[in-house]
């Protein structure tokens, strides 16, 4: 399993790689998951490549759509894995 560092890296990395316009990126409280706030206006292309990305990962993930707000809340775990 990875560290938590080691799943912030690898999804700052991915954000950047497919070019995902994102917010922020948050962490919990006790380091177990990271929530990313991803602009509505991200090609559909590039989401399915970084959704890919994650499934590669093998991590799980939940994600929302905060249709007042305009953006994408997506939240991986680190303590969970597939």
């Amino acid at each position: 399993m990875k560290t938590f560092n080691e799943l912030n890296n690898d999804i700052t990395y991915a954000l950047r790689r497919y070019e995902i316009a994102y917010t922020e990126i948050s962490t919990s409280a006790l380091q177990t998951a990271l929530t990313v706030s991803i602009s509505k206006e991200v090609s559909q292309k590039k989401m399915n490549d970084f959704v890919n990305y994650l499934n590669d990962l093998k991590v799980m993930y939940q994600s929302s759509f905060a249709p007042g707000a305009g953006f994408i809340k997506l939240t991986i775990f680190n303590n969970f894995m597939i």
